[in-house]
């Protein structure tokens, strides 16, 4: 079976009636070679990427989602009110969306970037250290499932978003957390409360402390667990 690259596309309602017909669904159907460097832009039609490992994957799409099961060696994959669920082995991944939800997963071993306004964010890297970690979002929350290099840094931000981060029990690293009206929770901390006004912060060492990892939420809840 060939790896293929598989775009879905509808044309604007408007679009038809100006031209006087009636168009309907249009499905296009493109196969490329294994490890073609891929450059794809859409503007309200379904991105789906399937079986491919190219040097560079590049997906743009404005409000259509998109599905992609892939090992380029970089990706960035961007939409602005779709979805992404994305199924990828990568050393250098950045997802973006403005309000769908991110679902990032597999062997991502590199440094990530995921980034939304109001959609959730979920990224799991099935069990494999990371070296760098950014994961940002106003309103939704942010949950991410991960391993940590030594030497790593792992920052997650959110404004009333919840946080939630689990690590390996084995993780080597020096853990600040900080929210202005959230709770914060991480294994052996102990939460200092702001003398006056509202505001809470944490600083914790695992193992020898050899990574960084940074949580910072203004009105949202931010918890760590060790597995």
């Amino acid at each position: 079976m060939r790896d293929h690259l598989e775009v879905r596309a509808q044309y604007p309602k408007q679009l038809g009636a100006w031209r006087g017909d009636r168009t309907g669904p249009t499905e296009l159907i493109l196969q490329v070679p294994l490890r073609a460097s891929l450059d794809i832009q859409s503007v309200s039609a379904d991105v789906d990427v399937d079986g491919v490992a190219p040097d560079d994957l590049s997906v743009d799409t404005v409000s259509g989602d998109i599905v992609a099961a892939a090992a380029p060696q970089h990706a960035d994959i961007t939409s602005v009110s779709g979805g992404l669920r994305v199924t990828i082995n990568s050393a250098d991944v950045k997802v973006e969306t403005v309000s769908g939800a991110v679902d990032l997963r597999g062997r991502l071993n590199g440094q990530v970037h995921g980034e939304t306004v109001s959609g959730r964010l979920s990224i799991d890297s099935a069990g494999e250290p990371l070296r760098r970690l950014s994961a940002n979002t106003v309103s939704g929350e942010v949950e991410v499932r991960t391993g940590l290099a030594d030497g790593g840094d792992i920052k997650a931000e959110t404004v009333s978003g919840d946080i939630h981060l689990t690590l390996p029990r084995s993780v080597s690293a020096r853990v600040s957390a900080e929210s202005f009206s959230g709770s914060l929770s991480a294994p052996g901390a102990r939460i200092k409360k702001e003398e006056f006004g509202p505001g809470s912060s944490l600083e914790q060492r695992y193992g020898s402390g050899a990574g960084n990892i940074h949580l910072e939420t203004f009105s949202g809840d931010a918890q760590l667990t060790l597995q």
